[in-house]
């Protein structure tokens, strides 16, 4: 029975994740008129090197926030997105609730 039961809940899984998402209706695409800049991609910079053996093995975290690469990414995004016409572009504050 249990043996059923997973196997049910397994296609189920599967098909859920088979299936396409709907597409937004042109109505409710043409109602978006501001769209969010937020970057999280440079906080932590990973330096790793593998060896000849395990013993040669090294690996290093830095913290880059001070570097403000976010930032640059922030600025990149947005000038890319207000030269779309339909679209304006708005930096979002919200990072700083992420950020320890």
């Amino acid at each position: 029975m249990f043996t059923r039961l997973l196997g049910i809940a397994v296609l189920l899984i599967l098909a859920g994740c088979a299936s396409t998402p709907d597409r937004v209706s042109p109505d409710a695409l043409a109602k978006i008129r501001k769209v969010g800049v937020m970057s999280l991609a440079a906080h932590e910079f990973d330096r790793k090197y593998t060896g000849l053996t395990v013993f040669g093995n090294e690996y290093e975290k830095q913290d880059i926030s001070a570097w403000n690469v976010d930032d640059e990414y922030e600025s990149q995004m947005h000038r890319a997105v207000q030269g779309l016409a339909r679209f304006e572009a708005v930096r979002s504050n919200l990072i700083m609730c992420f950020r320890f």
